[in-house]
């Protein structure tokens, strides 16, 4: 019989957490979860933010991650990669099963997986677990302002009910706009290309910024193989390189 797998959260205040991480993530792009263990006690949750619409689409592939404290029981062996479960389900049937009032401090922590198995293509492209090297110091205040700003931009257009496709874009052009230099607080090696706005967003929209309360706070960006990485307290989040 097949199963599920059943994630167990180390702590109880993980639910609403994740609650609402999942949330936000949601309403920006209410797709698919990629659920990762990374061993026995973390679990990465990856998410995408935004991603090409087709082959003509220059938009980013933008994906957000977060690494619990967490580990999967019952796992079937068409969910395990390399012996670990790695598994891509619907976002919204994750979201359905937090919402539910668990009825005992063991139902807080043990959520089930959803049933379904889903297949997207941005799952297909992972980056790499080794071989960074961080390039820059960005400020967290600077990679807020762009989000802002982009949003207003973005949110103006969709407002004044311009045709679907001369909406999508604006948000592409907005979106795949490089972070300006002023966003670079220390330069670790020879100045390298920066990511997209796009990681900003994505970083506003899951709510790993602002960062508080150090006003000052900087980030780290690191870069691998095609792929950029910008790490935050909260989770990190992963642009795909051209």
């Amino acid at each position: 019989m097949a199963t599920n797998g059943v994630l167990h959260l180390a702590h109880p205040k993980l639910r609403d957490d994740l609650a609402t991480y999942f949330g936000r993530a949601a309403r920006v792009e209410d797709g698919a979860l990629r659920i990762s263990a990374i061993n026995e006690r973390v679990v990465a949750l990856w998410v995408p933010i935004l991603r090409p619409a087709g082959i003509l689409d220059d938009s980013p592939l933008v994906i957000a991650v977060r690494a619990i404290n967490a580990s999967i029981s019952n796992v079937d062996d068409a969910d395990r990669h390399e012996g670990r479960f790695d598994a891509v389900v619907p976002l919204r049937g994750m979201l359905d099963r937090l919402a539910r009032e668990p009825g005992s401090p063991d139902q807080a922590t043990s959520i089930p997986l959803p049933p379904d198995r889903l297949n997207e293509s941005w799952t297909g492209q992972r980056p790499p677990v080794t071989g960074w090297e961080r390039i820059a110091a960005l400020d967290a205040e600077q990679l807020t302002a762009v989000a802002e700003s982009g949003i207003e931009a973005v949110g103006t257009q969709y407002g004044g009910m311009l045709g679907q496709i001369r909406a999508e874009r604006v948000r592409t052009e907005t979106w795949t706009q490089t972070l300006p230099s002023a966003s670079v607080r220390t330069w670790y090696a020879d100045e390298q290309p920066l990511p997209p706005a796009g990681a900003a967003f994505a970083a506003h929209a899951l709510g790993f910024l602002p960062i508080t309360p150090n006003t000052n706070a900087s980030v780290h960006v690191a870069i691998a193989p095609g792929w950029w990485r910008i790490a935050f307290p909260a989770g990190q989040v992963l642009v795909r390189r051209k």
